[in-house]
């Protein structure tokens, strides 16, 4: 009796120990420990997707597009950064290398690398989302397991430059604007800001002049500082438009100077001293500018400046 109550005694305690020391979440593996790589690290990525490839790159502050250097949204390049940089394994999917049923096969994968000179940081291969949504296939590196990795990142990468491309030109705020000069031929047209109160009782109200003090139609004025200070282009141009002529130059004020030249007939090249690259504005945006400063001039009528939107 003596020898089996310590043979029960022994299996006790080695079942205790089992179940002491198993894994309780039903998972006998290690999850690869990825460092997290800051954003200030990184000067360049490349997302790949069969054939196509687009390029990241920083110069100076900014992000640029493609190897033609258009200008990149900081904000959504940041976004691709710190998904790619801060990547949270959280399950292993398959040791099999069975890719096809995940999108990641090589021609279906999207392929993030960051880089930090000729440094690689980390490569990550791009699957589809899980069926929960929350999470998405990965390979990282050269490890060949598929992974689950936390969130939808499938979403975020693209090979579409017009996703990352800013085509932004100008960004103030209208209502900071002290002075406009408008030179179109060899005499330039400079309109100040003024607030004028009729009396006591009512609000100040805002009055653009030229330089003799003549009051010109505010409407109008602020027809062109609002085109302006949301000025976008329809896309960006490798080369300037050089031999092109010269229709119009105007230079807005604030707490620094914004000019923008407007080239051809109709005008719709730009460049200014802000960007790099020369640019073509939309017909409306044209048109909308032409009118206005027409108006001013007094080369055309005065309702024309506010019959285009």
């Amino acid at each position: 009796m003596k020898k089996e109550i310590i043979i029960l005694l022994a299996v006790i305690v080695a079942l205790s120990g089992y179940l002491f020391t198993r894994n309780t979440d039903g998972t006998n593996y290690t999850l690869p420990e990825l460092d997290s790589i800051a954003a200030e690290d990184v000067d360049r990525m490349e997302i790949k997707k069969g054939p196509e490839t687009l390029l990241l790159e920083k110069r100076g502050e900014d992000w640029t597009v493609d190897t033609e250097g258009f200008p990149a949204k900081k904000e959504a390049v940041a976004k691709l950064i710190q998904a790619a940089g801060d990547l949270s394994l959280t399950a292993l999917v398959s040791e099999t290398e069975s890719y096809g049923r995940y999108d990641l096969s090589p021609d279906k994968a999207t392929r993030a690398s960051l880089f930090k000179g000729d440094t690689l940081l980390r490569t990550v291969s791009i699957g589809k989302a899980a069926p929960s949504r929350g999470h998405t296939f990965v390979t990282v590196g050269d490890d060949k397991n598929v992974y689950h990795a936390q969130g939808n990142v499938n979403g975020q990468f693209s090979t579409d430059p017009e996703r990352f491309i800013d085509k932004r030109v100008f960004s103030f705020n209208a209502s900071d604007v002290a002075s406009l000069t408008i030179t179109q031929g060899e005499t330039p047209l400079t309109l100040t800001r003024a607030t004028e109160t009729a009396d006591t009782s009512s609000a100040p109200k805002t009055a653009w002049k030229d330089e003799d003090g003549t009051p010109l139609d505010s409407e109008t004025v602020d027809t062109i500082t609002t085109a302006l200070s949301n000025l976008t282009c329809d896309s960006w141009l490798t080369e300037t438009p050089n031999g092109t002529p010269l229709a119009l130059t105007l230079t807005i004020t604030t707490d620094r100077p914004y000019t923008l030249n407007l080239f051809g007939d109709p005008p719709t090249q730009g460049s200014t001293p802000d960007k790099e690259l020369a640019f073509t504005l939309s017909d409306s945006s044209s048109k909308t500018i032409m009118a206005a400063v027409k108006s001013l001039l007094g080369k055309d009528d005065p309702g024309q400046a506010h019959a285009v939107n």
